[in-house]
């Protein structure tokens, strides 16, 4: 069982971002912009964990509550995918 002295902080999002929440992470710095090319041509952005510096091209993952994206490309910490299915 978990501690019960353990708090919950949350921040809102930073609007100097141009990002949205697509789920639950920290509110750090470590955070990385992702974007999404939709179906229809779309991109949505959003933050993802510091894990993905470690994702390799080509890569699937799952964004939990979102979908299944390929990675295709990084530059400059965008991290680029490509939207693959719910």
């Amino acid at each position: 069982m978990g501690n019960h002295n353990e708090k919950f902080f949350s921040k809102e999002v930073d609007a100097r971002l141009g990002a949205k929440m697509i789920h639950w992470l920290p509110a750090e710095d470590k955070n990385l912009k992702v974007r999404i090319l939709m179906e229809d041509g779309r991109w949505i952005s959003g933050l993802g964990e510091p894990a993905l510096k470690q994702i390799s091209e080509n890569s699937v993952v799952q964004f939990e509550r979102f979908g299944f994206a390929k990675f295709d490309d990084k530059n400059e910490k965008l991290f680029s995918f490509w939207f693959l299915h719910k």
